[in-house]
């Protein structure tokens, strides 16, 4: 890795840290992000210079909405038809 790579995948992994409300123990979470980050980005804008472009929000998974499971009562016998 080139030194300007490894600088943009610090400061990528320091402004995930600062997004996550800077919560100590997500070094690594935080660092394999943004080298993901960094390498779609590079994917995508080969070749750009200027101003950055945001092309991914970082959500931690402990702050993510889950989806509630809807509970279904178990049928009773009685309520079961028999065909």
């Amino acid at each position: 890795m080139t030194a300007a790579l490894m600088e943009k995948i610090k400061r990528t992994a320091y402004e995930l840290y600062e997004k996550n409300g800077r919560q100590e123990g997500n070094e690594l979470i935080n660092w394999l992000a943004a080298e993901k980050i960094v390498a779609f980005e590079q994917m995508m804008l080969p070749e750009t210079e200027g101003e950055e472009i945001a092309l991914l929000e970082y959500k931690p998974m402990l702050l993510a909405k889950k989806p509630k499971p809807k509970y279904r009562r178990p049928q009773r016998a009685s309520q079961i038809r028999q065909m």
